[in-house]
């Protein structure tokens, strides 16, 4: 007699458990949202106004990093940038929930003009990651710090093409209030997504043990009917 006995549901378990146990400790950064690349066409003064548009995230997330496209004039850059996260207060701006000033600024030049402004590329990291829960926000933009409305301002927060969300939002008071700017604007935000539950690999270990005990106690079985 030949005793033909499979363990593949406990390898596949098995498999199952390390690849989630090694998920785990990953954390691997990821691209939270992307409201789309310049369409080329047009742009907002964020150098005489705080621009805003606005994002939504599907699920919880940590946001640590924050890309978007300008066209400026040879001098409109102040050698930082302004940036605040907001709140959704009925489809526009709302209570700010985090903002820097960062200098620390990544800008790159596309070698793209558009009506003699040259377009750049901007990449910078927050002051400190930002935990957030799914739902709508807004991203507001300045070139400069937030109080600096004077020239030079040929500074334009790039436009992309329309996506079915609000259009975007521009203060010219320091964000007492907000009007509409009736666009959509480029920008892509990078971060952390969340790590598998705990408890969720704590019941597959269990599920494990329970399964390594059934094919322990059903060899033993077959022995026994030798």
């Amino acid at each position: 007699m030949i005793l033909r006995y499979s363990h593949q549901p406990w390898r596949r378990l098995a498999a199952l458990y390390c690849l989630a146990a090694w998920t785990a400790g990953a954390g691997a950064a990821d691209v939270l949202y992307d409201n789309g690349g310049p369409d080329g066409i047009n742009g907002n003064n964020a150098g005489i106004a705080w621009q805003a548009d606005d994002f939504v995230l599907g699920h919880g997330a940590t946001l640590s990093d924050l890309h978007f496209w300008t066209y400026e004039a040879a001098t409109a850059y102040r050698n930082s940038i302004s940036w605040s996260i907001a709140a959704d207060a009925g489809g526009t701006v709302g209570a700010t929930l985090a903002s820097g000033v960062q200098g620390n600024v990544a800008r790159s030049a596309t070698d793209v003009v558009l009506v003699g402004l040259d377009a750049y590329q901007y990449g910078l990291e927050l002051n400190a990651p930002l935990a957030l829960a799914s739902g709508r926000y807004w991203l507001v933009l300045h070139n400069g710090a937030f109080g600096q409305m004077g020239e030079p301002n040929d500074f334009y927060w790039a436009t992309a093409a329309a996506n079915g969300g609000p259009d975007g939002r521009e203060s010219y008071n320091g964000g007492a209030s907000w009007g509409g700017n009736g666009r959509e604007h480029t920008f892509q935000l990078t971060g952390t997504v969340p790590e598998p539950n705990g408890t969720a690999l704590l019941g597959v270990g269990l599920a494990m043990l329970l399964l390594r005990r059934h094919v322990d106690e059903g060899r033993s079985a077959c022995w026994r009917q030798l």
